[in-house]
């Protein structure tokens, strides 16, 4: 595939089939010089050059382990029968990298081969591409679908920030007045609470992203969800309730904590079952 303007050279196609021939899932071609490839002049906006295309490329690297210099490139090849079995959700330019990073979940032999961008052969009408509204757009599919990123590694943050709050607390406890007590237990509950939250959106967007093919679905999160039910909540309260006995100074001033916690994990348990069922369509 490729775009019809004359900006792609149509007589390389027998090097992308030779390339699949040998035994590749994916061959993208790269116009840029790190990967070997030719911008001819003005055939690239600054942007898009300088800019746009070397920044979402390094994400994906990032994010998806990429091995692709140029990530927007419209010429690629890619066989038929791997690409029927994606569940494509992208109808616009952001398809372009949908493509590429359904590949790369599913384990395909991927590899990039140089070509040269010429200037565009258009007339009459122009580009289909908006700079800035299909950057946006590019950028909130990568970040949707990347959740290990957009809020576990955050998660772990905020609980080290958390861990340290109450190592100080339980350290400083005697000398701090009853204010203070209050005023930082309050905070630990609220950072408690907030990372909670973080970590049930982490995994309601690691089951949408399974469920549309954009990560595969672990063995540890498999063995999550063989524990993960709703009649352990209660347990997961009881324990609380024990702790607070057993500390009372600690949790007596937190009878509102124990309700959202429970409210909290609940809404997220069926929210998360619904996801569940999306993928299953049965109950358990």
């Amino acid at each position: 595939m490729g775009d019809a303007d004359d900006s792609y050279d149509f007589l390389k196609i027998n090097e992308f089939y030779k390339k699949l021939k040998q035994g590749f899932d994916l061959v993208q071609g790269c116009r840029f010089s790190k990967g070997g490839g030719r911008i001819m002049k003005g055939a690239m906006p600054f942007t898009h050059k300088y800019i746009g295309n070397p920044f979402f490329s390094l994400i994906l690297k990032i994010f998806f382990s990429s091995p692709f210099n140029d990530v927007y490139c419209g010429m690629r090849g890619f066989r038929r029968d791997i690409a029927l079995r994606h569940k494509y959700i992208c109808n616009g330019m952001q398809f372009a990298i949908e493509n590429l990073i359904k590949f790369l979940v599913e384990g395909s032999k991927v590899c990039e081969i140089p070509i040269i961008l010429h200037r565009d052969g258009r007339k009459k009408n122009k580009s289909h591409l908006k700079t800035i509204s299909d950057g946006l757009k590019t950028l909130k599919l990568i970040l949707i679908f990347s959740p290990n990123w957009l809020f576990f590694i955050p998660s772990i943050f905020l609980f080290l920030y958390f861990f340290n709050i109450l190592t100080n607390f339980t350290g400083s406890f005697e000398i701090l007045d009853q204010k203070q007590k209050i005023d930082i237990t309050n905070k630990l509950v609220l950072i408690f609470m907030i990372n909670l939250q973080i970590l049930f959106l982490w995994l309601y967007g690691k089951l949408v992203t399974i469920n549309l093919g954009f990560s595969k679905e672990s063995k540890n999160l498999i063995n999550f969800f063989a524990i993960f039910k709703l009649k352990y909540v209660f347990t997961f309260y009881a324990l609380f309730l024990f702790l607070s006995l057993m500390k009372p100074e600690y949790f007596f001033n937190n009878v509102l904590f124990y309700n959202l916690l429970v409210l909290v994990i609940l809404f997220n348990c069926v929210i998360i079952s619904i996801t569940e069922l999306q993928k299953k369509n049965s109950f358990d």
